[in-house]
């Protein structure tokens, strides 16, 4: 039913209108990029091999985009963006695109895998806890999750 492909230049507008819907604005503490921004910034970092860019698809549509970094670290490796459409959550997208991280990293050889998100982010903190991660660092605004792969 679901299904990840790496990144394609065409799906720059998909992620240009995810992050401009207003409930991920709201929890990812952002503001609107313009298209141009966008396509500049995957421009830049498309042959950066410290990461890598996934779009997640419900059948053929897509509803979610995971990113990976740390890639050139031999040891531990990040999900920086795991975003998914307003009208796709609550369907388990997220714990899949997880489940999907883990095992990619998993096969590269990677032990683990950490994020960061907001203290307010509590949909990010119940989707990582229930996935297996725990809590290594927190401050008053952020905190940074660790889990074995």
């Amino acid at each position: 039913m679901y299904e990840i492909k790496p990144l394609e230049q065409e799906n720059i507008i998909f992620i240009c209108s995810l992050m401009s819907e207003p409930n991920n604005i709201y929890a990812l503490h952002t503001d609107i990029i313009s298209l141009d921004e966008w396509q500049n910034s995957f421009s830049e970092a498309e042959n950066d091999a410290d990461e890598e860019n996934f779009i997640v698809y419900n059948k053929d549509i897509p509803c979610g985009w995971l990113k990976l970094n740390g890639l050139k670290n031999n040891d531990t490796a990040w999900i920086s963006m795991l975003v998914v459409s307003e009208k796709f959550k609550h369907q388990g997208i997220g714990k899949f695109t997880v489940e999907f991280a883990t095992q990619y990293l998993k096969h590269r050889g990677y032990r683990y895998i950490k994020l960061q998100t907001t203290t307010d982010n509590s949909a990010a903190l119940s989707l990582y806890s229930k996935c297996g991660f725990i809590i290594v660092n927190q401050s008053t605004t952020k905190i940074t999750m660790c889990k074995e792969v």
